[in-house]
């Protein structure tokens, strides 16, 4: 009896070893089992992280590339790659974080905002805002100056005939001497090709990159100076072979980007003097210098190139003061031409920098035959500013 009984407390005593060890087994394996589904949720967790994070590395050097093209462009796509990434931050965040991590791991949120929201702003908006920001407002005010107007000097030019004939007022200008760079040779050609009977009996004497500084250099083959009769020749010469008693001359866009006043002035005073050397009572006028489009505006310091329309103003204003001083007529056949920013408008023009479209002269001739007509009133009188 007593053997039966050690045999069935062995038996017991063996059976629960066994059932305590397949327990342990069982809670080793739900145990790993847990762990490695949490390390899978961790690795999920950290290349997400890292996913976000080389994304927004790729949006910082987006920005970083735009902060290097052209200053036009810069603080348009600045402004918009910041409203972008303002406007993408709260859309893709937030639908992506509370759909999925609460279902499949909640603790794992606390740890992707804190370490994705605080990298990828202070990153992109403090870094993109002060550096594109201050960089584009001098450019749009250089550029385009929206806060100063010029529409008060569209119309200051007389375009009425008051009352005089067209062959009156071409009779005027009758002998008289044209002379001047490509914008007042287009004049000329305007001439040629629409109105062959405008100004027939005046000459011209005009060409490409021909100014006041190059007008009063040496008569050479590889000199600037048109060309009349067969060969170059300066103003004054071909004034007193004409014997004309007008000199209308038209300078400015070959000049005021490479000479300052001084320099023109100087230009100016031979010019003329020479012209009176040839006859005393010669009528000189001289006609406005012509702006830029937007795209034509040329600045480059390290040339001391600066065809900008600021400075034509000035240069304009110098050589009606010069005028002035000189009693000399001054005729403004430039905001004719110019919008009310000072800009020449691009669909006016042949090249979208600086010459006017042919058909566009027949303004020139309205203002020059309005000029004709103040002379022959004796009402002409200069304008009152260029600026």
């Amino acid at each position: 009896m007593k053997k039966y009984l050690f045999a069935i407390s062995l038996l017991l005593a063996v059976a629960t070893a066994t059932s305590a060890c397949a327990s342990i087994a069982t809670k080793d394996g739900s145990n790993s089992s847990y762990i490695s589904e949490s390390e899978s949720h961790v690795e999920e967790s950290s290349l997400a992280i890292e996913s976000q994070e080389e994304s927004e590395i790729e949006d910082g050097s987006f920005s970083s590339e735009d902060e290097e093209s052209t200053p036009e462009t810069e603080s348009y796509e600045s402004e918009n790659s910041e409203s972008e990434s303002e406007s993408r931050m709260p859309e893709s965040q937030p639908e992506s974080q509370p759909e999925s991590q609460p279902e499949s791991q909640p603790e794992s949120q606390p740890e992707s905002e804190p370490e994705s929201q605080p990298e990828s702003q202070p990153e992109s908006q403090p870094e993109s805002q002060p550096e594109s920001e201050p960089e584009s407002k001098p450019e749009t005010e250089s550029s385009a100056p929206a806060s100063t107007n010029f529409a008060h000097l569209l119309n200051q030019q007389d375009m009425d005939y008051h009352g005089y004939s067209t062959e009156v007022l071409d009779a005027y200008f009758d002998n008289a001497l044209f002379t001047g760079d490509s914008v007042t040779n287009g004049l000329k050609l305007y001439i040629q090709n629409y109105e062959k009977t405008l100004f027939s009996g005046a000459v011209f004497h005009t060409a490409a990159s021909y100014g006041f500084n190059n007008a009063v250099s040496p008569v050479t083959d590889a000199s600037v100076h048109p060309i009349f009769r067969g060969a170059k020749k300066t103003i004054w010469q071909v004034a007193d072979e004409i014997d004309t008693d007008i000199v209308i001359m038209g300078f400015g866009l070959n000049d005021f980007g490479y000479c300052n006043t001084s320099r023109i002035a100087d230009c100016l005073d031979r010019i003329i003097n020479n012209i009176y050397a040839v006859n005393p009572d010669m009528q000189i006028v001289i006609l406005s210098s012509g702006y830029f489009t937007r795209n034509g505006e040329v600045c480059r310091p390290e040339m001391n190139d600066y065809r900008t329309n600021e400075r034509q103003r000035s240069h304009n204003q110098f050589v009606l003061e010069y005028c002035n001083s000189r009693g000399l007529d001054y005729i403004d056949v430039t905001h004719c031409f110019s919008d009310e920013y000072g800009y020449l408008p691009a669909n006016i023009t042949l090249d979208d920098y600086c010459h006017p479209q042919l058909k566009q002269y027949t303004k020139w001739r309205d203002i020059l035959y309005s000029y004709a007509a103040n002379k022959l009133m004796g009402t002409y009188t200069n304008p009152s500013s260029m600026k």
